[in-house]
């Protein structure tokens, strides 16, 4: 899941870290990425607050999709 988690803070057009948190437990995923993160918004901070499902995208990450044809 990738999943929008602007800053600790609500904005009306973006999700805030809580309420991404709030969806993937919903959501229940198995690896979550959260983006469009904010220079709030540390990386090891955000690591060490989350889930161990839950990464914070960087510039320039990739992400591998497994594909099988059909």
């Amino acid at each position: 899941l990738n999943i929008d988690a602007l800053q600790y803070r609500t904005h009306p057009s973006h999700l805030s870290l809580g309420e991404a948190l709030d969806w993937i437990e919903r959501l229940a995923p198995i690896h979550a990425v959260l983006t469009h993160m904010h220079v709030p918004l540390d990386y090891a901070t955000v690591v060490a607050e989350t889930p161990a499902n839950v990464e914070p995208a960087y510039d320039g990450m990739m992400i591998e999709i497994p594909y099988e044809s059909a």
